[in-house]
């Protein structure tokens, strides 16, 4: 709920911004870049296959379209480039080869169920999915480390309706005009990307980040809303220390704190500052965990599924299971597993919404649809220990809200705190939001304790703002191939 409450609080500052899509082609080859499409035997496209240049120790992944592209900067002609795929098999190829040759076929590698069958006895899928979360903490251990991470986020917003009903207010500089100019003009498609590439430490359950590029997509809005916005930046900065503003609907309300009005803040136009993006990166490293109940829903709840063990496979000589599962009448989720025989870890999943599972929930003027969800993992073994090397998820979900909220600033007082100013609006708003989320391990190495303590954050981040995407951005740096649609993001010009 508070989440929902807070999203609102967007509303009233109008951070908005909007993108629409024009044609680009792509090279295969950059400079100091390789570029290519991994197909399997059927020519179909490849995501998520793992490519390491064994020189470097550097990599990357195929994006969701099998498309990938790796840095050969200070590589000569017989460095190898090695493609892996858990089920299929690996293959090498020397750069000079690759020049030459942008398509990439794997063939499968996957064994019957009895060359699976260990001692005789018939594995118990069930059983095999359950020893996941009970060998986690030997599998995943929490060593103290550096890595190199990559992140794309993308989200596209549409404001399907939009009212807003001005129902009380003693705020003079917010007037019934300035809604209905809200209301009118605040742009219904919104699109956008961010790219990041930084270095991390970890400690524990603690990260500090230390990055090395950010990306955004340029906003553009319209002057009238930009100075709405302002408008509301002032009343904001003009609050005493002895005062605070709320956000109420009926006997639910919250806090505005320094950290959700941080934008207000910045120290420049280009900068932003870190903890937006630690934030971010702790959510979704979270996602790695398995803690989150809902989305592996699978691994916790196994009573709500059927599970096949389907035949078997070898990545870097490590035997693993396949196993496919589909949902009972209560699960959400279908997909398919490799386990490790030997140590239980879960090496990858892919999984989605299996058909007909999306769920819906109505209460108090609040509607909340879950449309759509799918995800991959991956992890490899390095030293006994099994490390994230990428995971990926995409989500739609539908919002809506019809209530009446009070934007309220209020006087700190021993026992009751004092209303100063308040302004009622009755919200009629639908949103339907898709986000894909997507993160490359490029490379990690174990640090000391001290290295880790010792480290200090840097308290604002340079932000590159690009009006649509070029290739040149990621000029020697690993990360992930964009898509196409990534590549035609463009924002409005007004």
């Amino acid at each position: 709920m508070k989440r929902i409450i807070l999203f609102l609080v967007s509303i009233f500052c109008l951070h908005t911004n909007a993108v629409a899509q024009i044609d680009t082609s792509a090279n295969t080859i950059v400079s100091h870049t390789i570029s290519g499409t991994i197909l399997d035997e059927n020519n179909t496209p490849l995501p998520y296959v793992n490519i390491v240049s064994l020189n470097s120790g550097k990599g990357t992944i195929s994006n969701e379209n099998g498309n990938f592209s790796i840095d050969i900067y200070s590589l000569n002609d017989t460095n190898i480039i090695r493609f892996q795929c858990i089920g299929y098999k690996t293959k090498n190829y020397k750069i000079e080869n690759l020049k030459h040759n942008s398509i990439i076929l794997l063939s499968e590698n996957i064994y019957s169920l009895d060359e699976v069958i260990i001692l005789g006895t018939t594995p118990n899928p069930e059983k095999i999915v359950k020893s996941i979360l009970q060998n986690k903490d030997l599998n995943y251990k929490n060593i103290t480390k550096q890595a190199q991470i990559f992140i794309r986020e993308r989200t596209t917003s549409e404001i399907l309706k939009l009212k807003l009903g001005y129902n009380k207010n003693n705020i003079k500089e917010i007037t019934p005009e300035t809604l209905s100019y809200v209301e009118k003009n605040t742009p219904k498609n919104n699109q956008s990307y961010s790219d990041v590439l930084t270095n991390i430490y970890f400690k524990e359950n603690n990260i500090k980040i230390k990055p090395i590029k950010a990306v955004e997509l340029k906003k553009e809005e319209d002057k009238e809303l930009k100075n709405i916005a302002a408008t509301f930046k002032k009343l904001f900065n003009n609050t005493k220390e002895n005062e605070f503003w709320r956000i109420k609907t009926g006997i639910i309300g919250t806090k505005l704190t320094a950290s959700e009005n941080d934008s207000l803040k910045d120290k420049a136009l280009n900068t932003k500052s870190s903890i937006r993006y630690k934030e971010k990166i702790e959510d979704f490293l979270e996602f790695a965990t398995f803690k989150n109940k809902e989305h592996w829903e699978f691994l916790h709840k196994i009573n709500k599924y059927n599970y096949e063990v389907i035949g078997g496979t070898s990545i870097n000589n490590e035997k693993v299971y396949i196993i496919d599962f589909l949902p009972k009448e209560q699960g959400r989720y279908q997909g398919r597993l490799y386990i490790s025989i030997e140590t239980s870890a879960l090496i990858r999943a892919d999984y989605k919404y299996a058909p007909n599972k999306e769920e819906e929930n109505k209460a108090f003027g609040f509607a909340f649809s879950d449309l759509n969800f799918s995800g991959s993992i991956y992890f490899d073994n390095k030293n006994n220990n099994y490390n994230l090397r990428y995971l990926s998820y995409k989500d739609n979900k539908r919002v809506g809200i019809k209530r009446k909220f009070a934007l309220q600033k209020k006087k700190k007082r021993l026992l009751l705190n004092k209303k100063l100013n308040e302004i009622k609006i009755d919200l009629d708003i639908l949103i339907d939001n898709k986000e894909s989320i997507e993160l490359l391990i490029v490379d990690h190495s174990k640090i000391s304790d001290i290295e880790f303590d010792n480290f200090i954050e840097e308290k604002y981040i340079d932000v590159t703002y690009v009006n649509q995407f070029d290739k040149n951005l990621w000029k020697n740096h690993t990360t992930i191939e964009p898509t196409q649609q990534m590549k035609e993001y463009k924002k409005i010009e007004q």
